[in-house]
């Protein structure tokens, strides 16, 4: 529950001042990042719902989970650690 709840927190996190951010540089990924962003905690909830019915489901749900995260970490690496000032 915890992992959904922190995960959930940085979704927030992402739209409130990541997205913003990228808004100032144009770039063309922002609702693709809003959107994959979101999905993260859904996908822990889904796999954790799943872990003890269906194993094999549940752990194809975190490796969803952990591509939207690699996604997410490559455009905040790309943009706003090397291009944005703050």
């Amino acid at each position: 529950m915890e992992v959904y709840q922190k995960t959930l927190e940085c979704s927030v996190i992402i739209d409130k001042d990541i997205v913003p951010a990228l808004e100032k540089i144009k770039d063309k990924r922002i609702e693709e990042l809003s959107k994959n962003a979101m999905a993260i905690p859904l996908y822990v909830s889904e796999g954790h719902s799943l872990r003890f019915a269906d194993f094999a489901l549940a752990l194809g749900y975190i490796e969803k989970a952990f591509q939207q995260l690699v996604f997410f970490l490559g455009i905040v690496y790309n943009n706003i650690i090397i291009r944005i000032k703050f």
